[in-house]
C-alpha cells in the first residue's frame, strides 16, 4: 500500500469495510498512512476502528503507531515487524491470538494495556530500551524473549511462559490487582470483557533455559504466591 499511487491508495482504502481482513505484510508505515488506513476500517456505531483477521509480518513502523482501541475480532499477527517509535495499543481487545513473534521493539517505553482472549506471544521479541508491559490475556508466551534492558511486566489473568528469555537487565513481573486504566484524558478503566468470569491471578508456567540472574521478584497481589526468584 505504501508504493501505490494516491489513486489507487484511495481506491484501496474505499473497498475496505469494518471488520475486513487485512494482510499488510512488509508495509512500510508512516504514522499519516496507518491512520489512513484504521480510518477506512473505523466502524460508525463505535467510533473505532475494527478488523477481522491482521497481517502485519515484518511490516515497519516509523514514528509512532498508534493502534489505540482498535479491535481485531480475528487472530492478530505482528511477526518480525519493528516499531522505531512508540507501540501504542492502549485499549486494544484482541479476541483471539496476538502474535508479535519476533519484533524489534527499538524505543517503545510502555506496550499496553493489551486485553487478550486467548494468546500474547512474544516470542523473540527483542526490548532494546528500558519498557513497562501491561498485558491482561489467559497466556503470556515470552520465550526466547530477549530484555535488552529493564523492563517491567505487569500481568492480569496469564499463565506465564519465560523459557530459553534473556535477561541482560532486571527485569520485574508483577501481578496487577485492578484492571488496567487507559492513561488518556479520562482515565478510564481498560475493558476486560472478553476475560470475564476468569481468576485474574498469574502464574509462572516455565523458566526452563532462562538465566534468572535479573529476573526480579514475582510479586503476589490476588491469590496464592506461586513462584519467587531472588
Amino acid at each position: 500500500m505504501a508504493h501505490l499511487d494516491e489513486a489507487d491508495r484511495t481506491a484501496y482504502l474505499a473497498a475496505l469495510s469494518p471488520g475486513t481482513d487485512t494482510d499488510h505484510r512488509g508495509t512500510p508505515f508512516a504514522p499519516e498512512l496507518l491512520n489512513q488506513l484504521l480510518t477506512a476500517l473505523c466502524d460508525p456505531t463505535t467510533g473505532q476502528p475494527r478488523m477481522g483477521a491482521a497481517r502485519f509480518d515484518e511490516a515497519s513502523f516509523s514514528g509512532d503507531a498508534n493502534f489505540r482501541e482498535v479491535t481485531f475480532s480475528g487472530d492478530a499477527r505482528f511477526d518480525w515487524a519493528s516499531f522505531s517509535g512508540d507501540a501504542r495499543f492502549v485499549g486494544a481487545s484482541f479476541s483471539r491470538d496476538a502474535v508479535f513473534d519476533g519484533v524489534w521493539f527499538e524505543t517503545v517505553p510502555h506496550l499496553g494495556p493489551l486485553v487478550c482472549r486467548q494468546r500474547e506471544v512474544l516470542d523473540g521479541a527483542v526490548f532494546q530500551q528500558p519498557v513497562t508491559l501491561e498485558i491482561a490475556a489467559d497466556q503470556v508466551s515470552c520465550a526466547r524473549t530477549r530484555w535488552a534492558s529493564t523492563a517491567m511486566l505487569r500481568l492480569r489473568y496469564a499463565e506465564l511462559d519465560l523459557r530459553d528469555a534473556v535477561f541482560e537487565y532486571p527485569v520485574v513481573v508483577a501481578a496487577q490487582s485492578t484492571p488496567f486504566r487507559s492513561r488518556n484524558a479520562a482515565d478510564s478503566l481498560v475493558s476486560e470483557t472478553e476475560l470475564s468470569g476468569e481468576e485474574p491471578g498469574v502464574r509462572l508456567v516455565s523458566v526452563g533455559g532462562a538465566d534468572v540472574l535479573h529476573l526480579g521478584r514475582f510479586f503476589q497481589i490476588i491469590g496464592s504466591l506461586v513462584w519467587v526468584c531472588r
